[in-house]
């Protein structure tokens, strides 16, 4: 059968399935799991393009895998030894596609695996298979920002990642851990060594000013307290700088305390906090020689002023809305990341490995004239 003709009908009958599926899966859960053989292997669906399967087996062991598929893509898999067991759905015509998915829906039902991997982005079909099959836990892959079907449906799930391999992913939904995406990496050191090379020392920097603040909806951005700590030590110490000035736009900022605290604590005439109107907070912007910020507005006015700014990024993307030359990003550019306006239940579980830079992160300071 034709491939469009398959997305068409994996849409048509998807309207039935999901609820379909979403019961089976709640029945799954509360009350067959007791009757269920105990989980064993994993499974991974990918229906169409049998590719896809070569780099997960030069990086994974392809043989702990049972795999779903079309029975076109069968041969391939035989040919080059990969899965355990293959379950093909064959796509020669509407009878036999029926056939072989009814008869693939009973097998499942009384399967019980550790995991399922459904690899099909927008399949519907794909979906309900996965939904269907009692498993410990559920990945799979979402094209779509914030889905609420897919923050439903599976307990783990990576929004398409950029520049992320299949092989990669797949390891990814098997056990989350914080890797540094190479493409991502070269990409914004070359973005520094040009700020580098354009700014070898700044110009004078005697007048800073610090912007720790985003929106309330996002504290993944901030930096951390600790490392704050570390920065305002560095610039209190360079003689050159004569005012530091840190801006929030009142007291009831999350860090405005840690702030506050440490300018009684470390006593420095340098280091002053002011609580600003927006008009004030742009004048300190357009007043200032070097701008230190998080992803926020503050950092988008500077570099419409063109600004030397120092700016940190994690959950978001330096390359999301705009970044100029006179910009320099201190990033830990994660394969799961941006993740920002993306995921209703993140990678990570909250816990932002992103943003945690250590002191190496912050020699661009040593740069100060």
């Amino acid at each position: 059968m034709n491939n469009n003709i398959l997305i068409s009908l994996d849409t048509f009958v998807g309207v039935l399935l999901i609820p379909a599926g979403l019961i089976i899966n709640v029945l799954n859960k509360c009350i067959l799991q007791f009757v269920r053989p105990k989980p064993r292997g994993r499974l991974l669906i990918k229906l169409l393009g049998a590719g896809n399967y070569l780099p997960i087996k030069a990086k994974l062991n392809s043989k702990s895998f049972d795999i779903i598929t079309v029975t076109s893509s069968i041969k391939t898999l035989e040919h080059f030894d990969i899965g355990g067991k293959i379950y093909g759905i064959s796509e020669s015509n509407i009878f036999t596609l029926c056939i072989s998915s009814i008869r693939l829906f009973f097998i499942l039902l009384f399967k019980n695996y550790d995991q399922v991997i459904n690899l099909e982005i927008e399949s519907k079909f794909a979906k309900f298979l996965a939904l269907i099959t009692p498993a410990k836990k559920l990945s799979g892959i979402s094209s779509h920002n914030k889905s609420y079907l897919d923050r439903i449906i599976y307990d783990s799930y990576l929004v398409s990642p950029l520049l992320l391999g299949r092989a990669d992913i797949v390891s990814q939904l098997i056990e989350f851990k914080p890797r540094i995406n190479s493409f991502l990496s070269a990409i914004i050191y070359n973005h520094q060594e040009k700020f580098k090379k354009k700014f070898p020392s700044f110009k004078s920097a005697e007048n800073i000013a610090i912007f720790p603040s985003c929106s309330s909806t996002d504290p993944l951005r901030r930096v951390k307290n600790r490392d704050w700590k570390i920065i305002l030590t560095m610039l209190i110490n360079r003689r050159n700088i004569k005012n530091i000035t840190v801006i929030f736009s009142n007291k009831g900022d999350d860090q405005y305390h840690f702030f506050n605290n440490f300018l009684i604590s470390n006593n420095s005439k340098k280091l002053h906090l002011r609580i600003t109107n927006f008009r004030h907070f742009v004048d300190y912007i357009k007043r200032s020689d070097l701008i230190l910020s998080v992803d926020s507005q503050a950092l988008h006015i500077a570099q419409l002023y063109k600004k030397q700014t120092i700016a940190f990024y994690g959950p978001t993307s330096p390359f999301g809305i705009n970044l100029e030359e006179t910009t320099y990003p201190i990033c830990l550019p994660l394969s799961c990341s941006p993740c920002t306006h993306k995921y209703l239940k993140l990678p990570c579980g909250n816990s932002a490995p992103c943003m945690n830079f250590n002191q190496k992160d912050f020699e661009i300071l040593n740069f100060l004239r």
